[in-house]
Order: C-alpha cells, then structure tokens, then sequence
C-alpha cells in the first residue's frame, strides 16, 4: 500500500523518449523535473505537438491506475475539468522497470491566490465531484486509505520508524493508534469515489476561468464526508486549529452543489480528525528516508489534530447545528 521512498524515480533521457514515441507526444524539445509532490515522478513534457504530462507511478498498481483512468475519462465525459489521459499504441499505460507510465493532455493554468471567494469554488467543485461519484458504478479496486487500512500501515510502520530513528516512535504511533480507535463512521453514510487530496497545488485556474482539478492518484471509494473532512485541512487551518470562517466558506460553495444529511454533518469533525492523523502517519512513514522533513510534517498534523481534539465538542455542535 505505501512503502517509504528515499528519492523519486528518475526516467532516463531515452526512456522518456520511448514514452514520447509511443503516447505520439511529438519529439520531446524539452522535459522539465517537478520537483513538488512525494509520491510520483511527473515531467512536462514540450514538444512540437504541445505540453503533456508524464506520470511514473510510483506506489500505484496497473489495476489501480487503470482504474483511476477510466474514472477521469467520466469525469471528462459530464464537464469536469481534470485531466485527460492520453491513449498510446497499445492502450493508457506503459511500464517502465514494472511501474506504471502515463501520459496526461497538460491543463494550462494558474495556481489561484487563496481567498474566501476561491475556498467556497473548491467547496463547489468537491460538491460536483461528489455528485459525479456518488452515482460511479464502475469497479475501483484500490483498498483506499480508510480507518482500518490505516490502523494496520501504523502497525506495518512501527519497526521501520523505530530503526529509522523517528523521534518518541512509540509515543506518535501510539497516539495515532489511539485517536484512530475512537472513530466509527456509520455505514448509511453515503459513499463514492473520492480524492483526498484536494489541496492548493491540486487546483489549479485555466485560461478559460475555470477551476481544474488534478492529481487523483490517492483517490479510492469510501464515505464522501471523508473527502470535506480532507478539505478542511487542506484549506481551513490557521496556526494549527480549525478556521471556522473558511470551514463555512467551503461547506457553504459545497452544499450549494450538493447537500449534506444531517448525519454527514455529524460526521464532519471525525473526518476531520481523522484526515489529520492519516496524514501524519503518511508523512512519518513514507517520508521517513527523510527523517527531518517527516518529523516536522507529521508532528504538525499530530498538533493539529491534538488542538481539534481539545474543542472537538465546541466544533462538533457547530457543524451539526
């Protein structure tokens, strides 16, 4: 499911060549490295024909990235704006050193400045998403990154993390372990498939206005209200606690697209704390070759969930209100 990576890999010149050839990108004039992101390895692509994406997945199965393909042709197909896959000569994926390589059409477009106004359009974009995937029957096979798989990777963590060196090990798993074992999401909540990772450097403005978005790699099937709660850390903290004015902002653009159940809403601050004890134990875990870098990110995400964890009664009867 997730294994800690050192470096990203690197596509040699000529096996980005050979991608070029067979996704008929047109001859590479220039590949450029982005550098942001931990997971995979993404190029953009220049050519005579225009600007790809080429994605080496690095964590990812075929099954799951075939998956994940079909969806975005779905989302293209009902008018939200994602990327396109790109067909190769013998279908979406090819496979470099057994891992799976694609080709994206790129979204030209601007990373907006953070406002109000642009976190109630992402709450209005996650709702359309919602809606479009409440209603996917397609199969979609990845395990996803629900309380039980989490529980079990906090497990599957804790040896690498204690012969890593993670600061108090121990102390962070068990905390994680701890705060995970209270939550129980019921199951008549409703469920599609979601993004979880609907952040900043996942949205992006085109030339046309609009809002695009990107990056659904992580994305699997589980209740939608786990997808809000993922969206209010993202968008919604300031100094390590919960922004209730830009948490209204997004849940208002969300439910003028799509209206949450009085039980979702009961559900928001599980989610909530949920997404932020996830991510701290992704960032130990996967980032841990970088043990600075992981303590830092996972001990503010474990603070952040501490701070919601303190008011977490206050919180709760304002979203259910």
């Amino acid at each position: 499911m997730f294994r800690p990576i050192a470096e990203k890999r690197i596509l040699p010149r000529e096996e980005i060549g050979r991608a070029a050839a067979y996704f008929r990108t047109g001859k590479v004039l220039r590949a450029a490295l982005i550098r942001k992101g931990v997971i995979n390895t993404n190029y953009v692509l220049r050519t005579k024909k225009g600007r790809f994406l080429l994605r080496l997945y690095n964590l990812s199965s075929l099954e799951s990235v075939k998956d994940e393909l079909q969806l975005l042709q779905h989302l293209t197909e009902r008018g939200l704006r994602v990327p396109q896959p790109r067909k190769g000569k013998r279908g979406h994926v090819l496979a470099f050193d057994s891992f799976p390589l694609c080709c994206f059409h790129y979204i030209e477009g601007k990373k907006p400045v953070t406002t109000a106004a642009l976190i109630k359009e992402v709450g209005a974009l996650t709702g359309d998403l919602h809606n479009l995937t409440a209603a996917y029957g397609a199969s979609y096979r990845k395990e996803g990154e629900g309380v039980l798989p989490m529980l079990r990777l906090a497990e599957e963590a804790r040896e690498a993390l204690l012969r890593g060196g993670f600061k108090d090990a121990e102390g962070f798993l068990a905390s994680i372990a701890a705060g995970m074992s209270e939550i129980r999401f019921p199951r008549s909540l409703p469920e599609g498939i979601i993004h979880v990772d609907i952040k900043e450097e996942n949205v992006l403005r085109d030339r046309h206005g609009a809002l695009a978005l990107i990056d659904f790699d992580n994305s699997y099937r589980d209740k939608l209200i786990n997808d809000v709660g993922s969206c209010l850390m993202w968008w919604c903290m300031a100094r390590e606690r919960l922004d209730m004015s830009s948490a209204g902002a997004f849940l208002k653009g969300y439910e003028g697209r799509r209206r949450l159940s009085r039980e979702e809403r009961m559900n928001i601050i599980p989610a909530f704390e949920f997404n932020l004890l996830k991510q701290a134990l992704k960032y130990a875990y996967i980032c841990l070759p970088r043990k600075e870098f992981a303590e830092k990110k996972a001990y503010y995400f474990l603070r952040c969930y501490q701070n919601v964890k303190r008011e977490e009664k206050r919180l709760a009867e304002a979203f259910s209100a």
